[in-house]
């Protein structure tokens, strides 16, 4: 048996928030756009739970909830994770279940419903049979006929004959109580959310601190996360426009754009870089409205987590911190190895600004045929040699090796060399190379492995 929750909002004809510098502090003023806005707002958070939502009429919303009652804990935990959701949006909430669409509908909106909750079509009969008939959309039309013959109620009409009642006043009414009752065939067209989340919010006052600024952002970041679950997918580009002025011909705004090596999805996610973007960002003046807007977006993936998750050791997580340092020390002082195609290590070892795709950028590189050291020094040290043997500190042992290195005659400088991979009496290994063309052979530290 399907399960249908009804949601309706209240006082949603013509309010628009307004953001003031206090988070607690709301205002409101005439917009339809928004009230298309906050009634889409209150599907993206259905969409949370199932994929199955349908908007209806008098700015209610329907969702089937059947395949999703045991991976969040029943009806009775969904209907209150969804007026803890819908409470941001500063609008009173109503809820309904039924087993069918129509009746989660009217049980939501027909004030003369005493029993809102019906979890069986016997409940279900219960709760519908009282109410006005002329609740039904397609009983006003036959408001004065219904009025003659005294029938008032569902059930009054139910008990109707039905071949008589049809020839009467035709089959379309009698199609709306069987689909308040039954799982009649119903259409309902799936809510999709917008392609492109772009929203303005007007605040109440000029704003001149960056921390007042970031309470309003704030704000539509929660909605463009929101937005966000509702598409299944991650954020990739950002744009947040600082506008300075309200009238449009003498327009000027601060407009930062905002790429991310990770997507990212979550609100603690995007307020930490953003935060680091927004305050170093110097303003032309004071604030009067922030619009939010998405540039590009991917789809958002999911990955298995372990028992025991380590940190920083997953390339999502790495990006993540990637991102956070270039928000704070800027992209010119995070460099990352790029390696250029090359066989001379000195030239081989190149280091660039991080770009925003690491992982593209590293398999850019020359492939490397043997292990190579983590540290290369940036001119190699000579070595004294004592019995044929190389020293730094103590005598070297030859553990892996010759790799014979001879190129950069045609473009110099040119090299004739031979690498080892060598230890000390203490365990550690260095990279060392023997000059080919020396006689006797001079011996040079030019690598470290970690």
């Amino acid at each position: 048996m399907a399960i249908w929750i009804g949601l309706r909002l209240h006082a949603l004809e013509c309010w628009q928030p307004s953001w003031h510098p206090q988070p607690e502090a709301l205002t409101t003023e005439r917009s339809t756009e928004t009230q298309q806005s906050i009634f889409d707002q209150c599907a993206q958070h259905a969409l949370a739970y199932t994929p199955a939502v349908y908007q209806g009429a008098r700015h209610t919303v329907l969702l089937e909830i059947e395949a999703s009652l045991r991976l969040f804990g029943g009806v009775r935990n969904i209907v209150y994770r969804l007026r803890q959701r819908v409470r941001l949006l500063h609008h009173q909430l109503s809820t309904s279940v039924a087993p069918t669409p129509t009746g989660a509908w009217l049980l939501v909106n027909v004030s003369q419903a005493r029993k809102r909750y019906a979890y069986s079509y016997t409940s279900l009969t219960r709760a519908l049979d009282p109410l006005p008939c002329l609740a039904l959309p397609g009983a006003q039309a036959h408001r004065q006929w219904l009025d003659a013959i005294g029938c008032k109620t569902f059930e009054g009409l139910r008990t109707l004959p039905r071949a008589g009642l049809s020839r009467r006043i035709g089959p379309a009414l009698l199609q709306e109580l069987d689909a308040a009752y039954s799982q009649t065939h119903t259409t309902l067209k799936a809510y999709q959310p917008a392609p492109h989340f772009m929203q303005r919010l007007d605040l109440a006052e000029r704003v001149d601190h960056t921390v007042d600024i970031m309470h309003g952002i704030e704000h539509m970041l929660a909605r463009l996360c929101v937005w966000l679950v509702a598409k299944r997918s991650a954020l990739t580009r950002l744009r947040i426009i600082l506008h300075h002025e309200r009238y449009k011909e003498s327009a000027v705004h601060t407009q930062h754009d905002l790429a991310f090596g990770e997507p990212v999805h979550t609100l603690s996610g995007l307020m930490l870089l953003v935060h680091e973007h927004i305050e170093r960002l110097p303003l032309k003046g004071s604030v009067i409205a922030i619009t939010v807007e998405s540039i590009d977006i991917a789809e958002l993936q999911h990955s298995a987590g372990g028992l025991f998750p380590e940190t920083l050791r997953t390339p999502a997580e790495r990006r993540k911190l990637f991102d956070l340092l270039t928000a704070r020390l800027g992209p010119q002082c995070l460099l990352h190895p790029a390696a250029v195609a090359d066989h001379r290590p000195e030239i081989a070892n190149n280091w660039i600004s991080t770009p925003s795709n690491l992982e593209s950028a590293a398999q850019d590189g020359v492939p490397q045929l043997l292990e190579r050291p983590f540290w290369l020094l940036p001119v190699p040290i000579a070595l004294r040699v004592e019995r044929n043997r190389p020293i730094y500190r103590t005598a070297l042992e030859l553990l892996r090796g010759p790799e014979r290195l001879e190129c950069g005659w045609w473009d110099g400088p040119s090299i004739a060399r031979d690498y080892f991979e060598a230890r000390d009496t203490t365990g550690a290994r260095y990279w060392i190379y023997r000059e080919r063309d020396a006689d006797p052979a001079h011996w040079y530290l030019h690598g470290l492995f970690s």
